[in-house]
């Protein structure tokens, strides 16, 4: 028999109150935000990354 995570899931809004302390760019990231470094790794204007780590964080320290 398997787990239930569905009522141990985090509120959302509460989430990104509690959250929302610690970036350092002034915003919580969107999702559109880690779409584009997604979208850039996956083009042409990345063919001379090799092995490197892409952090898309906003320099968010999390507690």
């Amino acid at each position: 028999m398997g787990t239930d995570y569905t009522n141990k899931a985090p509120d959302p809004v509460a989430a990104e109150k509690e959250f929302a302390v610690f970036p350092l760019l002034g915003h919580v990231g969107q999702p559109q935000e880690v779409a584009a470094a997604a979208l850039w790794l996956s083009s042409d204007a990345s063919t001379f990354v090799t092995g490197s780590a892409l952090t898309v964080d906003g320099r968010c320290i999390a507690k």
